[in-house]
């Protein structure tokens, strides 16, 4: 008989704690947001009924106290719906907004200074900047939790896009990396870097493992090398190699894989990179089976720090090194002679300011930058749905790899490499890209009080990425 009481009790017990819910979330518009808000629900009570029973109120009591200390359900629910909604960063999309304007005057000006660009150019750059601002803001209204619970789809089939519009593409000196769609000529190197975020979303999926997960997750960086790699676009394959390892790293800091000394392991593997990668050129080199075109490579990378290859293979690097030297703080200095001879501008966009407005606009340059990638992993960090804090970290890697290794070039502290300047190197492309990233980072702002910490992401029927916060009124 006192069995079927406690049942009973227990039946009544959880209908009332369930129906405050459901007029709580019956007031909250956004559908995505109601399971977040009963969860969140659910364990105040839990934590409310266990100090009462803490003080000696009898669990019946203790449970009809912790709902009725919720307030009216009514009012509540209004309240949370204010709060867990879809929110606009309009502060970031108006960053963009000027970057984007910005990006518009320097092309203007390459344009004036540049006969062989013109007019043409400018409006082919203006029309590119704003097809990407509107497609930031389609990217911004998706929610990239669909991503997550498709991305074992996702990826494979953009990897085989890429591969096949390598094959359908043209060669320009050798090496195959544009495509013509309706008459515009697209890169398809920018778009590998959106296999960056990608393999965050891809890493979510291992939320949990131990070390099978850790394997899979490195085992997805092979693959998405090979679209660089088709397109012989070597500094291309190190940077994305690099950002997915960091992405990894973060991933197993932040304690995502199940296994025991995760920094050690971090120590272990940063190391085997950093000794591996000279000792197999060394190897490659000594044993004679460096293909000719990777050792010609190595050669001008040397080369450009011993003085070597001025007057061939590193001729525009060192052109560049003495134009930057000839430059003024403010103002254009001597070097805007040579760049009438060299025409610097579409291609070296920081090269280009330095020449033709001093140093003084590079510093403005790079402070847009700093300011953009530090807001969009500021962004990142403080989110607290973990997908969409490994999807924006991705997006601001790239920005963030990118921005240096440009700014090194242009500067002449590395060889060249043809990487592109988020946002600036003339192109649709990149443009495209660099917008579409943005948008990510957009869209985990958007849904950070929608989200919970984690949730289900449902593959072939099964569950990863689990959250689960369920009532337990056992003492603790």
């Amino acid at each position: 008989m006192q069995e079927n009481d406690s049942a009973d009790w227990e039946e009544r017990r959880a209908f009332a704690v369930e129906e405050y819910i459901r007029i709580v979330t019956g007031q909250i518009r956004c559908k995505k947001a109601r399971k977040l808000v009963s969860d969140e629900i659910r364990a105040h009570i839990e934590d409310q009924v266990f100090a009462y029973e803490e003080e000696g109120i009898e669990k019946e009591r203790a449970v009809e106290k912790a709902v009725k200390d919720m307030g009216d359900p009514v009012k509540a629910g209004v309240s949370l719906d204010r709060i867990h909604r879809p929110q606009m960063a309009w502060g970031m999309a108006a960053f963009m907004a000027v970057i984007g304007a910005v990006s518009v005057l320097v092309h203007i000006f390459i344009g004036i200074n540049d006969p062989a660009l013109g007019v043409d150019h400018m409006i082919r750059q203006a029309a590119y900047t704003i097809i990407g601002f509107i497609l930031m803001l389609l990217v911004c209204f998706v929610d990239y939790s669909i991503i997550a619970r498709s991305v074992k789809v996702i990826m494979p089939v953009f990897l085989g896009l890429l591969v096949l519009a390598y094959f359908a593409g043209r060669e320009v000196n050798g090496a195959v990396r544009w495509i013509s769609i309706g008459g515009v000529r697209l890169s398809l190197i920018p778009f590998t870097y959106l296999l960056v975020p990608l393999y965050g979303a891809m890493l979510y999926q291992y939320y949990g493992e131990k070390w099978r997960g850790i394997v899979k997750s490195l085992l997805w960086i092979l693959p998405a090398g090979i679209p660089a790699y088709l397109s012989s676009d070597l500094s291309a394959e190190i940077a994305l190699f690099g950002m997915m390892i960091m992405l990894f790293s973060l991933a197993v800091w932040k304690g995502w894989f199940k296994i025991r000394n995760s920094r050690k392991f971090l120590v272990l593997l940063w190391s085997g990179l950093i000794l591996a990668v000279p000792i197999f050129l060394l190897f490659l080199w000594g044993s004679g089976r460096m293909p000719m075109y990777q050792s010609y490579r190595i050669k001008a990378f040397l080369g450009a720090f011993t003085g070597e290859g001025r007057n061939d293979v590193n001729y525009v690097l060192f052109q560049i090194r003495d134009m930057m030297m000839q430059s003024k703080f403010i103002g254009a200095g001597a070097a805007a002679q040579m760049d009438s001879n060299m025409a610097v501008g579409a291609d070296y966009v920081v090269t280009f300011l330095a020449v033709h407005f001093g140093y003084a606009a590079v510093i403005l340059m790079a402070a847009l930058f700093t300011g953009l990638i530090g807001k969009i992993f500021h962004m990142a960090f403080k989110q607290k749905n973990e997908l969409g804090m490994m999807m924006a970290c991705g997006s601001g890697m790239v920005f963030f790899v990118l921005t240096v290794l440009y700014f090194m070039e242009n500067t002449s502290l590395l060889p060249i490499m043809s990487s592109e300047l988020p946002f600036f190197t003339a192109g649709a492309s990149n443009m495209a890209v660099s917008f579409m990233l943005a948008g990510i980072v957009l869209s985990v702002y958007r849904f950070k009080s929608v989200l919970p910490k984690t949730f289900r992401t449902v593959q072939k029927g099964k569950a990863s990425g689990r959250l689960k916060v369920s009532i337990s009124w056992e003492k603790r």
